[in-house]
């Protein structure tokens, strides 16, 4: 697999965590994406479409050639070309507004971005270093139709970042906002909640730290990650992957470590 990357740079990093491309053939046809603590910008070179399926009575959708993952508090199962030619953009929680687009119409789907079509026509050969220049060129420019993230939001995503166990009543009044409009304030710029957005923070430390292959200490993982039992853990692993711990830590352990947050699911099932 072609792998290339770099940081955003410049003003652009307000908004933009890397650009990153990829190369190569699929690892699997069917795999279940996990919500992120980011949103994903992504182009696809290949000349087959992306196909999602976002819940069990949704029929599948074809994509096309630059789409949005939003900002999600459920997995959606997606069908890959068999050669992987994709590149793209991790935005921060935040950052969708600063690139002038709405992250409350974006969340909770996979969504085609035409404005951002233009760099799949240089084609699946295309250079990487090509492919990320325009991305970067197209991203630059939705800054002057954005504005700056709202500095209240940017303090508590850090500090959640930071601590998901941060409780969100103190979040709010250390910027003298009441609670129901502090939420609204981070809906707005997010697309999520800040409850549910340390959830996930949290639910990633937890799968970072789950040993792939190895027993997995449930408990001891729960007790570390900030989860207050094991059926703590359960739970959210239901909500997010739709796999019990037991279920998942099996399925990445067959994958490899690659599988973590992508996880090959060859019954391309919803459930």
């Amino acid at each position: 697999m072609e792998v290339a990357g770099r940081p955003a740079q410049g003003p652009l990093a307000e908004a933009v965590r890397e650009l990153w491309f990829l190369r190569g053939p699929a690892p699997t046809r069917y795999e279940r994406i996990f919500p992120m603590t980011d949103v994903h910008l992504i182009v696809n070179l290949s000349p087959r479409p992306y196909r999602v399926l976002e819940s069990a009575d949704a029929p599948w959708r074809t994509l096309g050639s630059a789409f949005c993952s939003g900002m999600r508090s459920r997995f959606v199962v997606s069908e890959a070309p068999d050669v992987i030619v994709n590149a793209g953009g991790v935005v921060r929680a935040d950052g969708l507004r600063v690139l002038g687009l709405d992250p409350e119409r974006l969340a909770g789907a996979v969504t085609s971005q035409p404005w951002l079509d233009g760099p799949a026509a240089l084609g699946p050969d295309a250079a990487a270093d090509a492919v990320l220049d325009a991305i970067e060129a197209l991203l630059t420019e939705r800054l002057a139709v954005g504005g700056a993230p709202d500095p209240v939001v940017r303090d508590a995503i850090e500090r959640l970042e930071a601590d998901p166990a941060h409780p969100i009543g103190p979040l709010a009044a250390a910027h003298g906002l009441r609670h129901p409009a502090f939420v609204a304030r981070f809906r707005r710029a997010t697309g999520s909640t800040p409850k549910r957005y340390a959830e996930l923070v949290r639910f990633h430390r937890l799968i970072d730290a789950t040993p792939v292959p190895g027993a997995a200490p449930w408990s001891e993982l729960a007790a570390d990650g900030g989860y207050y039992d094991q059926s703590h853990v359960i739970r959210d692993f239901k909500r997010f992957t739709g796999y019990t711990p037991a279920d998942y830590h099996r399925r990445v352990s067959a994958a490899g470590p690659d599988a973590v947050r992508f996880v090959p699911d060859p019954e391309a099932a919803f459930r």
